[in-house]
């Protein structure tokens, strides 16, 4: 329990704040990624392997983006893009319970890909400007926990949302917990 208290008492509040907020959007995203190529091959009444491609093009999208990224949070600030990031993210992915159409879908994962890294990207650069570098290694690997454990937890829970209830509520959940987690980081 020391080592806890002593790890705690080593960072700054507002480093905590961005490892729950890490922690809370990676388990919130993680609800539906691990079942949306089951939702598109439903939806699109196509294959499963056809589906599986979008998240190619997703892939590709984040992969352009990552560059232009960063110039955009050093004109517009962190924490302006990573709340832009959230609010885009939640919106994206209401259009995704109304979308039944192959094209439809690789423009919402193409768009998924620009936004979804906006707030681990603008995380991971907070550390750099919160923390000296001899405590960035260590605070980049429980940064790397708690993504780790949202993306144990979120399927979790997105699997019983689903199971218990649909795909849309599990979408419209996740929408609504990434617009809280933009509200609260305001």
């Amino acid at each position: 329990m020391s080592r806890l208290i002593a790890l705690w008492n080593t960072y700054p509040p507002r480093f905590w704040l961005l490892f729950i907020g890490m922690l809370f959007s990676v388990s919130c995203s993680s609800f539906i990624w691990p079942f949306v190529t089951i939702y598109i091959a439903e939806q699109t009444q196509s294959s499963l392997t056809l589906t599986a491609l979008m998240f190619s093009v997703e892939a590709c999208a984040s992969l352009l983006s990552v560059g232009r990224t960063s110039k955009m949070m050093d004109l517009y600030g962190r924490k302006v893009m990573m709340i832009a990031g959230l609010v885009l993210q939640a919106g994206n992915l209401v259009l995704m319970t109304q979308v039944t159409s192959i094209g439809g879908w690789l423009v919402l994962m193409a768009v998924m890909g620009v936004v979804s890294p906006l707030f681990p990207i603008g995380g991971n650069a907070m550390v750099a400007d919160l923390l000296p570098n001899q405590q960035r290694a260590q605070a980049y690997a429980l940064l790397r926990m708690a993504i780790n454990l949202g993306v144990v937890t979120g399927p979790l829970i997105g699997g019983w949302i689903i199971t218990e209830y649909s795909f849309r509520i599990a979408f419209w959940t996740t929408a609504l917990l990434l617009l809280l987690l933009a509200g609260l980081a305001q």
